[in-house]
């Protein structure tokens, strides 16, 4: 088979709680081969722009940080029992974490991203941490979302719409998760959510027809996954889509949860999907999200 995950782009804070952020990132080198590009962006303190100190002042101060920032890489790759020979490359400039993680992601041509689920203040809690939200709104490439340590996953569970662009999605983050560990023993489970409207809001079929009917197109969606070593099972639920999800989720733990950023309305192309946003933020696992913009070049190639 071929390689498919070459170049990953992870972002660190260089404190302990993004360890395990860092650590994935290496796990899935190591299982796939693929090259690790570690990123930090710091901000521009506003000391800078308070008129104390002078132009070489400023760039003194700033190559001062700069060579904490790297010391502190250090210290960091040293906590998880590697050096730098582990990395393909490293870059630490004052930019927003998002920005720079996506630009370096875009230089490196990166397979996928990996960040932290929760690096904003401890006060948010469960909330979706800052870098990783406005990520998600700035990249097209597919961001793995980290909860915890991760290990290459057997159990995937994958909420679809039954569209084209959401077939798209699960096939890429297929792609990409045959390439984070060797064992071929894969349980993917489709789930479908049945709004009431939809269920109910049919003029000329009973909600157990409509049931039917979703249940046989979830199970063609599935059938059209060209993964023959994955034993795939179809779900079908009724009832408010998030909190569906988030209750399979739940009574059904999975290893990872695959997630696209388009929504059944046309949400645009760089807004978070209301569904896979409040999902996102909540979940208690890791999260692969695949953009919209990922499953579109695929489209683009087929079209050309």
């Amino acid at each position: 088979m071929t390689q498919r995950l070459q170049n990953l782009v992870v972002g660190t804070s260089l404190s302990a709680e993004s360890d395990p952020v860092v650590r994935a990132a290496l796990t899935l080198a190591g299982a796939s081969g693929a090259a690790v590009h570690l990123v930090h962006g710091f901000p521009l303190p506003v000391v800078y722009g308070g008129g104390i100190y002078g132009g070489a002042a400023i760039h003194s101060q700033l190559q001062h940080d700069e060579d904490r920032y790297q010391e502190l890489l250090g210290v960091q790759l040293r906590r998880l029992g590697t050096g730098p020979e582990a990395l393909a490359s490293t870059t630490v400039e004052m930019e927003g974490p998002d920005r720079l993680i996506a630009r370096v992601a875009d230089e490196k041509n990166a397979d996928l991203i990996v960040v932290g689920a929760s690096e904003g203040p401890a006060a948010l809690g469960p909330i979706l941490g800052s870098t990783a939200d406005r990520l998600l709104r700035r990249t097209h490439r597919p961001v793995l979302v980290v909860r915890g340590d991760v290990d290459p996953p057997r159990r995937v569970l994958a909420p679809v719409d039954l569209s084209k662009l959401s077939e798209q999605g699960v096939a890429r983050a297929l792609d990409l998760v045959a390439d984070m560990g060797p064992d071929p023993k894969l349980d993917l489970t489709l789930l479908f959510v049945l709004s009431r409207i939809d269920r109910e809001g049919s003029a000329h079929f009973e909600p157990a027809q409509v049931d039917r009917f979703a249940l046989e197109e979830l199970q063609s969606f599935a059938g059209r996954l060209d993964h023959p070593e994955q034993r795939t099972h179809c779900a079908l639920r009724n009832g408010q889509p998030r909190q569906e999800i988030l209750d399979y989720a739940a009574e059904h733990p999975a290893d990872l949860v695959v997630l696209g950023t388009h929504g059944r309305s046309g949400l645009e192309r760089f807004l978070l999907g209301s569904v896979a946003a409040g999902v996102l933020r909540h979940l208690p696992v890791s999260a692969l999200v695949i953009p919209p913009a990922e499953a579109d070049s695929e489209d683009d190639a087929e079209d050309a």
